[in-house]
């Protein structure tokens, strides 16, 4: 949202987000999208943040009940 609004006012970002993998080739493939990692965590040289999704549950280990 900050990043759009200085866009908006012609101004440069404040922040770089990037998708980050455990290797460039890690691919997650789930029912509606991909996601594919922009550089590799070796790659990365510096951070202000790093944001790690909780797993999702193994659908072996916890049934079919999740809608997925």
């Amino acid at each position: 949202m900050v990043n759009q609004t200085l866009d908006r006012m012609r101004r440069a970002p404040l922040f770089k987000i990037q998708l980050i993998g455990l290797s460039k080739e890690a691919e997650l493939t789930k029912w509606l999208f991909t996601i594919k990692p922009e550089l590799a965590f070796d790659e990365v040289s510096k951070t202000d943040l790093i944001i790690k999704p909780a797993a999702l549950p193994n659908r072996e280990i916890c049934g079919q009940g999740y809608g997925y």
